[in-house]
């Protein structure tokens, strides 16, 4: 439940991605692993995410087939 400041930066995105988020699950199971609910993004930066997860998607889906 606490509020996040969170910076996406991956190789795939021309500038880092900022935001503000409410974390919602936190694993310690062996893999270590954090899920948030973005409570404000601006609508250029959740397309650009968005994007960025489709073609992540896609790639994915091509080397299964």
């Amino acid at each position: 439940g606490k509020v996040v400041r969170i910076v996406v930066k991956s190789p795939k995105l021309e500038n880092p991605v900022q935001a503000t988020a409410t974390v919602v699950r936190v694993q310690h199971n062996g893999v270590r692993g954090l899920a948030v609910e973005f409570t404000s993004i601006s609508s250029r930066a959740r397309e650009v995410i968005q994007n960025c997860v489709y073609e992540v998607r896609m790639e994915s889906a091509l080397r299964a087939a």
